[in-house]
């Protein structure tokens, strides 16, 4: 006899392309996709409910899965991987793999897939390329080496070692939770072990001495972190050196040294650089330079490189009480991350001063170069941005 798909089935395939497409784009949050998906099928299923043996299927048996022990299991398991890392519990791991690495990498690339196979077997897989990544990179950074020939074998070594046990996936913990459901006999801790076993050895070597060999050699974005090339605001302040005198006589002030990429008058329009354009206060030099020579324009010019609006309600301190600030006064470089709160967002919308009290004076942006058309605060932030505070 022959079947024809129902529309509850069309429309359900439909959804889970539209969401692959979400998830693809990258435009809305893994977050806010999954939720989407959730939402469609449970409105799709109480405006039609599916009937099958009498049964109506509706809106609210979608959310049962929620209390499911599998999904619960897996749910803890991702939370204690990614306790772990936020801790910094697995820095004296990356410690160690950093010097097994520095001694030979061949050695410790295989106890990295070792590690792996047997760390998947008994805790869930997902959570172990969590744990693993930071790892990894930390090492590549140490090292100098590329994490690309070590980061994809170790993901297929986790798979593999995986597929041991009944909770080394989330498939398997799936599935296992069915079939007792279903009634059949239940399974056992290890009963996949020695099949699992058949296929993990000639992974472990393929891994370890072929797979490296056929990956690109690809660098992490922050492997060299020497004359990076930062863009920021220098704000003209009253009474300060540009204040009043043209654009040629600020630029030899410095030595000449100083790179104005823009002048903006006011937040409104852009004036053309000319050597004898008169600046005034107020006016926002777009300038691009390495941190330490940015830092040193503005001392020179006695100009602002963050926005003092933002400090206007704040008391205002004495020359004592600004001079010992000064003297505390460190930079930093914050790195925007995928997983970031800042990633997609502007500084101003995230109201990053006020939450953090650091002030940002400067962006790099790898490796595009993209020369900076307005305020730092209305830069829309991204993964890989760094942020010089």
């Amino acid at each position: 006899m022959q079947h024809v798909m129902s529309y509850h089935g069309v429309a359900v395939i439909a959804i889970a392309v539209l969401v692959f497409v979400l998830l693809a784009r990258g435009r809305l949050s893994v977050e806010v996709s999954s939720l989407t998906l959730l939402a469609a099928l449970a409105l799709l299923f109480q405006l039609f409910p599916y009937t099958v043996d009498g049964r109506h299927l509706r809106a609210t048996e979608f959310f049962y899965g929620f209390g499911h022990e599998a999904l619960i299991a897996i749910a803890c398991l991702m939370v204690h991987g990614h306790a772990l890392v936020t801790t910094g519990a697995l820095e004296p791991l990356a410690r160690v793999l950093g010097r097994l690495w520095a001694w030979n990498a061949h050695v410790a690339l295989l106890a990295v897939l070792v590690t792996s196979m047997a760390l998947s077997s008994v805790l869930n897989d997902t959570p172990v390329v969590v744990l693993m990544i930071p790892v990894l990179v930390s090492v590549a950074l140490r090292t100098g080496t590329s994490p690309s020939k070590t980061l994809m074998p170790m993901n297929f070594a986790v798979l593999a070692g995986g597929m041991a046990t009944t909770i080394g996936t989330s498939t398997n913990l799936l599935v296992v939770s069915i079939a007792g459901d279903l009634g059949l006999r239940p399974f056992g801790m290890f009963d996949f072990t020695s099949i699992a076993a058949t296929a993990a050895v000639p992974a472990l070597l393929y891994l370890w001495l072929i797979a490296p060999r056929l990956l690109a050699d690809r660098q992490p974005p922050m492997q060299s972190t020497e004359r990076r090339i930062y863009q920021a605001v220098l704000r003209v302040q009253t009474g300060s050196y540009p204040d009043g005198r043209t654009l040629s006589q600020t630029l030899e002030h410095t030595g000449n040294r100083m790179r104005v990429e823009r002048v903006q008058r006011g937040g409104g329009d852009y004036l053309v650089r000319l050597p004898t354009l008169k600046l005034a206060a107020g006016d926002m030099l777009f300038v691009r330079d390495t941190r330490e020579n940015i830092k040193e324009f503005e001392q020179a010019l006695d100009s602002k490189l963050h926005d003092v609006a933002v400090e206007a309600s704040a008391p205002k301190d004495t020359e004592d009480d600004k001079k010992k600030e000064e003297d505390r006064e460190q930079l930093a470089e914050l790195v925007i991350t995928d997983d970031s709160d800042l990633a997609g967002r502007t500084l101003r919308d995230a109201r990053f001063y006020d939450r953090y009290g650091l002030a940002v004076i400067a962006l790099h942006r790898p490796p595009t170069g993209a020369i900076l058309d307005r305020d730092l605060a209305d830069v829309g932030l991204l993964s890989g941005d760094v942020l010089l505070v």
